[in-house]
């Protein structure tokens, strides 16, 4: 309890005017399950240059478990000369949360007047109505919150229209992306069934006297897979369990089903792929063995076969499933891979002109890294800013042209010795808990002192050959400025990451292949990028302009 005056920082806010108050309380309720205290400011106050409006929350570093919090809260600083790590070196939820968290030194701040919340942190939610005349639609402002994909798939028999640009209504402003529900094209007690799930999702439903004059599409309600292979389920089922707690059904399938179904646009929408292996080929071959395989509930093995089950695990994709995908994505599909599963649409040209680009010097073992948006017209990015902190580890790093590769830079090819590892970022000093603040100062100042700034490295050009048909358009790219590239963890060889583009979608016939060479489901940390892959779901119909527009097949 006496880190806040100690070793500090004093405590860390997030402000009550966060524009995505629904992944704030979620930031808050994670904390608090750790056994983290929550306090609320019962009036303004100003730290520094920055005022807090009333009703910003408090983690004090003046509690039992604050230390829990500033694990999480704090950033992370890894150097890469330090033996090779475990895990993850850079985890720092605020910018994986997509939410702006506060670190203040001043213990002025435990004397602003607050309150400990006792129950859980709640997102505020529900109807607000217009000051005059009836309501002729309700709107719900996209600001990348989980929620509103929630919302979607919850309310299914609603006529949902998704804006196509910004605009305003009643005074407030509503980002590209932000759900539009008229009056007239739903039931009468659509009013009812939007107050209960904005209250139960804390998302504040605006009631406006006029229909904003704005582009609108349909808010798709995707049929949904899953494909997995039977090498390795563990790291994908952090993408199913992004997908259940967030109430989106979907069907768990195999490559191997696949591989067998030769209609799958006459059954799913979208088809995701989450992270499996960076060896296109080891995909399309599978398991291999001389007996069959399986893979399912028995009396020795009762846990076994609960999402899917096989007699015979051998085999893979095979280049059959690679063309019913193919045929898939050209009929009007949405296939998504997430990292290394992006090496299987590259190899086999989903994305034509692009590869897994080799890198010989990077270092960036898993980390939380700065990416920017680059096509602001893209729904994949409706509600965002312009910028956000992703999870990445290594590879896969885009380019265009040829030249498949990637992997750890080789030991002695890292940057020169920097400060020890420890809380903070490069050019900081370690907290070193339960010792004065002010400990190694000295050395500090002569460490900055000593370095330079490096002038903002480009990414590197692709060579190679010029794509026949339309261009893969890249929707978010790692940050050109080498400086701010490394949020929290690791870095090396940098300037083989930045400007590289870091989520990517290809046009394919009459549907698409969006690729992520981050990964926005991980560990169910990374929430704040959880809604590029449900705008994708929500708008998998409206991505961009097609060569063609087949109709899908009829089901079966």
């Amino acid at each position: 309890m006496a880190k806040a005056r100690a070793e500090g920082p004093a405590a860390y806010i997030v402000s009550g005017g966060d524009p995505r108050p629904g992944q704030a309380a979620g930031l808050l309720r994670l904390l608090q399950a750790q056994g983290v205290e929550i306090h609320k400011t019962d009036k303004a106050f100003k730290s520094g240059e920055i005022e807090y409006p009333a009703g910003s929350f408090v983690v004090r570093m003046d509690q039992p478990y604050s230390r829990m919090a500033d694990m999480l809260l704090d950033r992370q600083y890894f150097n890469v000369n330090d033996p090779s790590p475990y895990d993850d070196v850079g985890w720092t939820l605020g910018p994986l949360f997509n939410v702006k968290t506060v670190r203040l030194e001043d213990p002025a701040v435990l004397g602003v007047p607050m309150t400990l919340i006792k129950g859980q942190v709640q997102a505020p939610g529900g109807l607000l109505r217009p000051a005059v005349g009836p309501v002729q639609a309700w709107l719900i402002n996209n600001s990348a919150e989980s929620a509103l994909a929630t919302f979607r798939f919850k309310n299914k028999d609603l006529k949902i229209g998704i804006a196509e640009k910004p605009f305003e209504s009643g005074g407030r402003k509503y980002n590209a992306g932000s759900f539009l529900i008229k009056s007239a094209d739903n039931p009468a007690d659509a009013e009812k069934i939007l107050d209960e799930a904005g209250r139960t999702l804390g998302l504040p439903v605006m009631g406006a006297a006029a229909v904003p004059d704005v582009p609108v599409h349909e808010a798709a309600l995707p049929r949904v897979a899953v494909m997995h292979t039977w090498q390795n389920t563990q790291n994908e089922g952090w993408l199913r369990i992004a997908l259940d707690a967030n109430g989106i059904p979907y069907d768990y399938i195999s490559v191997l089903a696949v591989r067998d179904d030769s209609n799958l646009r006459g059954k799913y929408d979208v088809i995701l792929f989450g992270p499996s292996s960076p060896d296109a080929l080891s995909v399309v071959s599978g398991v291999g063995g001389d007996k069959p395989a399986a893979w399912k509930k028995t009396s020795i093995t009762p846990n076994l076969g609960t999402e899917d089950s096989t007699d015979d695990m051998r085999g893979g994709l095979e280049l059959e499933g690679v063309m019913h995908l193919r045929d898939f994505i050209k009929s009007g599909g949405l296939f998504v891979t997430i990292g290394n599963s992006s090496a299987l649409p590259l190899h086999f040209g989903f994305a034509a002109g692009m590869s897994v680009r080799q890198t010989r010097a990077l270092w960036a073992r898993g980390g939380v890294f700065k990416a920017e948006v680059s096509d602001r017209t893209s729904p994949l990015v409706y509600g965002y800013d312009d910028a956000l902190g992703v999870y990445f580890s290594q590879a896969p790093v885009f380019g265009f042209g040829g030249g498949m590769g990637g992997g750890f830079a080789p030991p002695g090819a890292q940057a020169a010795a920097g400060r020890p590892s420890g809380r903070g970022t490069a050019s900081d000093a370690d907290a070193i808990q339960g010792r004065p603040k002010d400990q190694g100062q000295k050395s500090l100042e002569d460490f900055r002192k000593s370095q330079k700034d490096a002038p903002p490295a480009e990414g590197q050009r692709g060579g190679g050959f010029a794509p026949s048909g339309p261009r893969p358009k890249t929707i978010l790219s790692f940050t050109r400025n080498a400086s701010e590239l490394l949020i929290s963890g690791g870095l090396a060889g940098g300037e083989e990451l930045t400007g590289t583009p870091a989520l990517i979608d290809a046009p394919l016939g009459a549907g698409h292949a969006v690729l992520f060479a981050f990964n926005p489901v991980w560990r169910h940390e990374t929430q704040g990028s959880y809604a590029l892959l449900f705008n994708a779901l929500l708008n998998y119909k409206n991505l961009g302009p097609t060569p063609s527009a087949a109709p899908a097949p009829a089901a079966k």
